[in-house]
């Protein structure tokens, strides 16, 4: 079974709840994850916006609650978005008593059950990304090949943008840290254990098995050494190991602890091709989403061997 679930959280919602008349908690958990997904959607449609700089943001209604400005412009890349692709059911949000324009969202339908599949077809076009990227059974081809799979479903992710909301928050982080987000939570050990979760699923595995179950990168490391898969650039130049993909890759920093890892994809000579979360384009350890990478494994980096075959 899985054991990265909280995903299943980030995707269901009772709208049911919500339209019989929900207490104010519920409702401002649902306008904020609205808000949340709105905001990607300004990266995954390719509109950047930025706030005004007096900080100041116009009201629009959306019933029962109000969102921002920025808010609304995001729901317009959103559908924009999905306007230029395939046609795709649903879509015609105005037929069902929802509407996006002018700026502004409103909801146009006393009818609970209208009102409801409209709100449905919403939120399942939003949150498409995250139910795509955590898929399983997608590799067949690739039989009992365990560390094939990891390498797999890392690059399988990283097709579908995980951004997070400024300062590790938003659905992306919670779903690859166990409902965790916030400052204090550097997600890029969960994003990757998470794709070894999903490898391991495939094959009627659990990750755990073969690694701890830790967002510490540094514990994950020592478990490593522990269990005898930990590897070093000593053990590549002596030939007793060759990084692969599926295997994990630590950053070690000055202070000789492993602050930062990902997931090998490729490896050639002393360079490896990666996709790692919370990083950038520069790859930092504490970034803004999953993204592919080049690094230079003579710089400071130890690898997890994860087995071939499982």
């Amino acid at each position: 079974m899985r054991l990265k679930t909280a995903f299943q959280d980030e995707l269901i919602f009772d709208f049911d709840r919500l339209l019989i008349g929900a207490d104010d908690a519920f409702e401002k958990r649902f306008v904020n994850t609205v808000t949340e997904w709105l905001e990607l959607w300004i990266v995954y449609s390719g509109e950047f916006i930025v706030p005004d700089e007096d900080k100041t943001y116009a009201r629009v209604a959306f019933q029962p609650k109000v969102f921002g400005r920025r808010t609304c412009r995001a729901a317009e890349a959103f559908l924009t978005f999905w306007r230029k692709g395939e046609p795709h059911p649903g879509s015609d949000f105005g037929e069902m008593g929802l509407r996006f324009a002018n700026g502004e969202i409103a909801i146009e339908s006393a009818d609970l059950g209208r009102l409801k599949e409209s709100l449905t077809v919403l939120w399942n076009n939003m949150t498409q990304p995250m139910r795509r990227a955590f898929e399983a059974g997608c590799y067949p081809q690739f039989g009992d090949k365990l560390a094939r799979r990891v390498s797999a479903y890392a690059l399988q992710f990283d097709s579908w943008r995980p951004y997070e909301i400024p300062n590790n928050q938003g659905p992306w982080v919670r779903s690859f840290m166990d409902g965790h987000s916030g400052q204090p939570w550097a997600w890029c050990m969960g994003f990757a254990q998470t794709a070894f979760d999903s490898a391991a699923f495939d094959l009627g595995l659990q990750f755990t098995q073969f690694m701890k179950p830790s967002f510490t990168v540094e514990q994950v490391r020592q478990d490593a050494r522990d269990r005898g898969t930990l590897k070093t650039l000593e053990d590549i130049k002596g030939e007793k190991y060759s990084p692969k993909p599926g295997d994990f890759f630590m950053v070690i920093f000055s202070n000789n602890e492993a602050h930062h890892t990902g997931i090998v994809t490729a490896a050639y000579q002393d360079r490896i091709l990666t996709v790692e979360g919370n990083t950038n384009m520069l790859g930092s350890s504490a970034g803004i989403g999953v993204f592919r990478r080049v690094r230079d494994i003579r710089e400071n980096i130890e690898f997890v061997e994860i087995p071939e075959t499982g």
